[in-house]
């Protein structure tokens, strides 16, 4: 006689996967009370930091200048020497 052919073996479908809770949105760029006023002064290490980086740009400003007005009297004796010797 025929056997009965086992019939496919139901699938037990999967519980529905569960949405992960949202997260709160954030905003990235959002305007705070500050905590001093804009025009306040308050002496930190900074402070001392731009003194010194402020009076070494000046000191080198100084500098240059001196060398420049050194570097001019050198050519006003170059000039008048070169006048002189062609007057002779």
């Amino acid at each position: 006689m025929a056997t009965k052919k086992a019939s496919p073996a139901k699938k037990k479908s999967a519980p529905a996967a569960r949405k992960a809770p949202r997260s709160p949105k954030y905003v990235s760029f959002r305007l705070s009370k500050s905590d001093k006023p804009f025009i306040s002064f308050e002496l930190t290490i900074q402070t001392f930091y731009w003194a010194v980086i402020g009076l070494f740009v000046l000191a080198l400003g100084v500098y240059v200048t001196v060398l420049q007005i050194r570097i001019n009297a050198l050519y006003d004796q170059v000039d008048a020497s070169d006048v002189q010797t062609q007057l002779k």
